[in-house]
């Protein structure tokens, strides 16, 4: 697998867990059609730095992330994971959920986080 093939991958999977098409997308990005997203997405298309910029923010990650430089969880910059949370409006909603959740069923929430994350890994060695 190409290195621009990982990147697609990784791409059209943020942009799956947003729930969004690729239209919806290309139209955040200033696309005139999906037809660009699917080309980046199959590894067809190499990207400019700007243009994984705007792909990362667009997505709510980091251009680190969008390379396969880092894991999405290694966000180490207290403002860049606030920016990350409040520019997704899916994790936004569950940040909200959450702070109403009692004490216990946050710990509940968390164990079953680590859990997935956990088997993902897994899955993924």
């Amino acid at each position: 697998m190409t290195e621009a093939e990982k990147i697609g991958m990784r791409i059209k999977k943020l942009r799956e867990d947003h729930r969004w098409t690729q239209e919806e997308l290309a139209a955040r990005l200033g696309y005139k059609s999906r037809s660009s997203i699917n080309k980046i997405e199959l590894g067809e298309r190499n990207l400019t730095q700007s243009k994984i910029k705007a792909i990362a923010d667009a997505l709510g990650t980091t251009p680190a992330y969008i390379m396969g430089w880092t894991d999405p969880l290694d966000i180490a910059d207290p403002e860049q994971l606030v920016e990350m949370i409040m520019t997704d409006p899916i994790m936004t909603k569950h940040v909200q959920i959450l702070q109403r959740l009692t004490p216990d069923h946050r710990c509940q929430v968390y164990d079953l986080i680590d859990l997935l994350h956990r088997r993902e890994h897994d899955a993924s060695s």
